[in-house]
């Protein structure tokens, strides 16, 4: 024996095709906004990555007032090693207290090595390698790692 309601919801007399219609646009109406808020979040997170403080350099000059970036390191101590910063227009871009691309906060041994890396870096911005990372591999060939 079957059970329930076997004819169409159209036949049944208590049927309110005017409700069920109006439940569908809801539905709709609720997956669109679903839709577009997650769109635009997603949208957000993408612009979002950017801080107000990120620059972009293209070819080290200032299309709109032919004004040349200036791009400093300093390297300053940190407990028993050194550190770097990196500024670009006298605003500091980078502060790296310690060594980057490894594991665990180890300051650089020299304040030479911290000195090759920051201009290293600092060439990397120059080539508009922004974010500028700095691998194992690089530092290996700076003979930073040792």
């Amino acid at each position: 024996m079957i059970s329930g309601n076997i004819f169409p919801r159209c036949l049944n007399k208590s049927y309110d095709a005017e409700r069920d219609m109006n439940n569908s646009r809801r539905y709709i109406v609720g997956l669109s906004t679903i839709i577009l808020l997650a769109a635009v979040t997603f949208i957000m997170i993408i612009k979002g990555n950017r801080s107000s403080d990120e620059i972009t350099i293209e070819g080290n000059e200032d299309d709109s007032s032919g004004v040349v970036r200036t791009i400093e390191t300093t390297v300053f101590q940190v407990g028993d090693g050194w550190g770097y910063d990196v500024f670009v227009d006298g605003k500091r871009f980078i502060h790296q207290p310690y060594i980057p691309a490894l594991q665990g906060n180890k300051a650089f041994d020299a304040e030479s090595d911290a000195k090759k890396v920051a201009e290293f870096v600092a060439g990397k911005i120059r080539m508009n390698s922004i974010p500028p990372t700095v691998s194992y591999q690089e530092l290996d060939s700076l003979g930073v790692i040792k």
